[in-house]
């Protein structure tokens, strides 16, 4: 589906499904982008769609029908910083039917000057998800960012270099909207 066969990070993501007998796969995919990428988080809705979320450093990341279709600090020259991602896979396997960054800048200015390989930053990234009947995702993690998208929000958007800070979002069907 994504690149089954070709591993561009040193960590891709990857989801797997079983057969109801567990003796073989259904499917399996890779889903990332040139630098690491990471599922901390996955759901299966009643219909079987996987909904996963996690992290990736990818600028490459795959996105799809996204609210967030480039990743924070992914044009700044020397920035890998990572981002929390969200999307939902089809029940079949073979199709991504929403995929979207969830992050926001963590340095307002550059990170650190990088003279060969790109260092990688930790940033906003997702732990957890769930879907609700109507095929609302809800993901939560932790924000690290300063400019982490918010919607509706029940507190300010936070300052550079201060605390992390858990965050909670909630994605509409089509996945094209960040409803909270």
């Amino acid at each position: 589906l994504f690149r089954s066969r070709d591993p561009r990070g040193q960590r891709d993501a990857f989801v797997a499904k079983l057969e109801p007998s567990g003796a073989r796969l259904a499917y399996a995919t890779r889903l990332g982008g040139r630098l690491d990428d990471a599922i901390n988080a996955i759901a299966v809705d009643g219909a079987g769609n996987a909904y996963v979320a996690g992290e990736t450093y990818s600028a490459d990341f795959p996105v799809k029908a996204a609210f967030q279709s480039v990743k924070a600090g992914a044009r700044l020259i020397n920035s890998s910083t990572g981002s929390a991602f969200v999307a939902k896979l089809s029940a079949s396997g073979n199709a991504l039917v929403y995929s979207s960054f969830l992050g926001g800048e963590v340095c307002q200015t550059l990170c650190q000057v990088a003279i060969g390989s790109l260092p990688q930053y930790r940033a906003d990234a997702a732990y957890g998800i769930a879907v609700d009947a109507s095929g609302h995702a809800y993901v939560t993690g932790i924000a690290r960012s300063y400019t982490f998208p918010l919607v509706d929000s029940t507190s300010a958007r936070k300052q550079e270099d201060t605390d992390d800070s858990a965050f909670v979002a909630k994605i509409a069907v089509s996945g094209a909207s960040l409803l909270w």
